[in-house]
């Protein structure tokens, strides 16, 4: 092989980490390394996209730190395991191709050799093995959506039933008692943080014997299957064949209770479920740390737990921006999202569902596992639903105050047309840096 000189870099990525504990990437990296030592290369930057798409479009924060790299000349050469793991979206790979014109960076794979994108005949190779890892995808979530169709339409559950169900849809007696005392509690005006604390006093145990969480307690109790119902993308569409444990009236108070509880405090929290921590892809929180108002990654909910950062910081950056925007007429029509991608982002988030149920029913997830991926993707279709339902409100005029705006009517608008992410910080302890806040319009 020829020997190749500069600085290199690695980079990895796996949709799914599906046998947890990042080992898939760890194998990349490994071979990659491999690659490198018999090339004489001295690897200087690894970046790993652990359980991110290539497909979807969702923002890949390795991937945008390695096109840095390479933009800023940090790197003179790029390896990948396979030219499917840097794209599966002919628009990226297009961005991709004009960088690597731009800068001369040599790209190498493991598996498919040197992509050469200095000649005609190696961008239309690179551009034809994109177009087949596209189509691949898309294959799998047509059968994805197909397979859970056809559940649907015979009353079958499309993925792992909740709490109460023993496998086979059968009610387990103890946890039904669980969910009828919960549902009870919450109509009488308990909060889900004293329910919590009540049931870990008491030793009750989640289904897999973990601790109880608000947001895992809340997941609980308003999920469809409680009530014997079908939901897909959102709205009910059926009755299943499984025997509920909630009547329907009791299960629809239930959500409008809590619905009413999350809309009264949303205000507190502008951005809660909608920024997105720039370290993992996890949506931010709101926390209070003694009298500090903060958006954090929240590790119990299945996120890095590595991004905390002032609210009241980036609550004014968002606002300045979005006030900025109102005012500018060349963003006043800006589209507020494709329908048809964001619902192949919840199919394939359902589907993934779908997936780690079978994998913990196989014994290829540990409860533990199971629990944080399922945790991640249900907040990560909430986020999805919330800007399916904003699809079709209407572009704010021009001129339209930001403070003549209702606290849900502020969070409307930013889930239809704002991306917001926090990156790390640069050191602990310092003041609020401005640089870590993204806000990018979404197109």
């Amino acid at each position: 092989m020829t020997r190749i000189t500069g600085s290199t870099g690695i980079y990895c990525r796996i949709s799914d980490d599906q046998e947890g504990a990042g080992r898939g990437v760890a194998r990349q990296e490994a071979d990659a390394r491999a690659l490198a030592e018999r090339l004489g290369l001295e690897v200087s930057a690894v970046w790993v996209d652990n359980s991110f798409s290539a497909f979807s479009g969702k923002p890949r924060p390795g991937y945008v730190a390695a096109c840095e790299a390479i933009d800023s000349g940090a790197i003179t050469t790029l390896i990948a395991d396979h030219p499917d793991r840097l794209h599966r979206s002919p628009r990226e790979l297009e961005d991709f191709v004009v960088l690597v014109e731009r800068t001369g960076v040599r790209v190498l794979t493991v598996t498919a050799g040197d992509l050469d994108f200095t000649t005609p005949e190696g961008r239309l190779m690179a551009r034809i093995t994109g177009a087949v890892a596209r189509k691949e995808s898309e294959d799998k979530q047509r059968r994805i959506r197909r397979k859970q169709s056809e559940l649907r339409d015979r009353g079958r559950p499309t993925g792992r039933l909740g709490y109460p169900y023993d496998s086979g849809g059968v009610v387990n007696p103890e946890r039904a008692a669980i969910v009828t005392e919960t549902a009870e509690r919450i109509l009488a005006g308990e909060g889900l943080a004293d329910i919590c604390a009540d049931f870990i006093a008491r030793q009750v145990p989640t289904r897999f014997g973990g601790k109880w969480y608000p947001t895992t307690l809340r997941v609980m109790i308003t999920a469809p299957s409680l009530a014997g119902l079908q939901m897909h993308d959102g709205e009910i569409v059926g009755t299943g064949d499984w025997p509920p444990v909630l009547d329907r009236v009791t299960y629809e108070r239930l959500r409008e209770r809590l619905t009413e509880k999350r809309r009264a405090t949303s205000g507190r929290y502008l951005l809660s479920g909608l920024a997105i921590c720039g370290a993992c892809g996890h949506t931010l929180s709101g926390h209070m740390r003694g009298k500090m108002r903060l958006y954090g990654c929240n590790a119990a909910a299945g996120g890095c737990g590595h991004i905390y950062v002032s609210r009241d910081g980036v609550d004014r950056i968002v606002e300045a921006r979005a006030a900025t925007f109102l005012t500018t007429a060349s963003h006043a029509t800006a589209q507020t999202g494709d329908a048809e991608q964001l619902a192949d982002e919840i199919a394939e988030a359902e589907a993934k569902l779908g997936d780690y149920a079978r994998m913990l029913d196989a014994g290829e997830l540990e409860p533990v596992e199971w629990r944080a991926l399922r945790t991640a993707v249900v907040r990560r279709l909430d986020t999805l639903r919330d800007r399916t339902a904003a699809h079709d409100f209407a572009p704010i005029n021009t001129g339209t105050a930001w403070s003549a705006m209702s606290d849900a009517h502020r969070r409307r608008w930013i889930a239809a047309t704002l991306a917001v992410t926090v990156y790390p910080a640069k050191r602990r302890g310092g003041p609020f840096d401005p640089s870590r806040v993204e806000v990018r319009w979404l197109r």
